[in-house]
C-alpha cells in the first residue's frame, strides 16, 4: 500500500535557487548582498529537512495520506490544493511529460 502527503521544508538557506540564476547578474548581485542577513530567517539546511524526515519515519503517521505538513505539523493547504479543475490540469500535463 503506497500512501502519500505533501510537504513544504520552509526556507532554506541552500544554493538550489543560485543554480536557476546563473546568467543573471542582477538577481545574483541582489542576492549576494542580502546573504548576510539570510543567516537570521532562512533554516540551515538539517532544520528544512526535519519535516520531510517526520513525514517518512513518524510512527505517528502510520495510514496517515492526503495531509499538507509544515514544520511537522499537518495544515490546511491552500485553497489550489483542493481545486479539481487545477488537479485534472496539473494530471494532463504530467501525463504529457511522461509519455513522451
Amino acid at each position: 500500500k503506497v500512501i502519500a502527503n505533501s510537504l513544504h521544508p520552509g526556507p532554506v538557506k541552500t544554493n538550489v535557487a543560485g543554480k536557476g540564476l546563473k546568467g543573471n547578474k542582477m538577481i545574483l548581485m541582489i542576492r549576494d548582498t542580502m546573504s548576510c542577513i539570510e543567516t537570521f530567517f532562512l533554516k540551515t539546511p538539517e532544520e528544512g529537512a526535519q519535516t520531510s524526515v517526520y513525514c517518512s519515519i513518524s510512527k505517528d503517521l502510520d495510514g496517515v495520506g492526503g495531509k499538507y505538513f509544515k514544520d511537522c505539523k499537518a495544515l490546511k493547504a491552500s485553497k489550489h490544493a483542493y481545486d479539481l479543475d487545477v488537479a485534472k490540469s496539473m494530471y494532463e500535463e504530467t501525463l504529457k511529460l511522461v509519455l513522451k
